[in-house]
């Protein structure tokens, strides 16, 4: 253990050597979030790159966004990018309506 390390450890009586035991107890599992989220539509933008014809497709991508749609994936093609969008909705706040 570095000396840096034994600095930014909790000291006095009763401080563990082993910090990770404390450290588990407050981390929070981001896979129960998911659980609480249900994905309710998905949009396909496509967005050209070309100087004339970029500005259609980044303002329909800013609207669902804009809607509260996320970004899942972006996909590469030869003339631009597709964009995967999702709308999600939290179960819990619904089952608890």
């Amino acid at each position: 253990m570095t000396e840096r390390e034994r600095h930014i450890l909790p000291k006095g009586p009763g401080a563990s050597e082993d910090p990770l035991p404390a450290l588990m107890a407050n981390m929070h599992d981001a896979e129960d979030d998911e659980d609480d989220y249900e994905l309710k539509a998905v949009k396909f933008v496509g967005v050209v790159f070309d100087k004339d014809e970029y500005k259609k497709g980044e303002a329909e991508l800013n609207r669902f966004l804009e809607k509260g749609y996320m970004v899942i994936k972006d996909f590469q093609t030869s003339s631009g990018i597709v964009v995967s969008l999702g709308k999600f909705e939290n179960r819990r706040r619904d089952d608890e309506s």
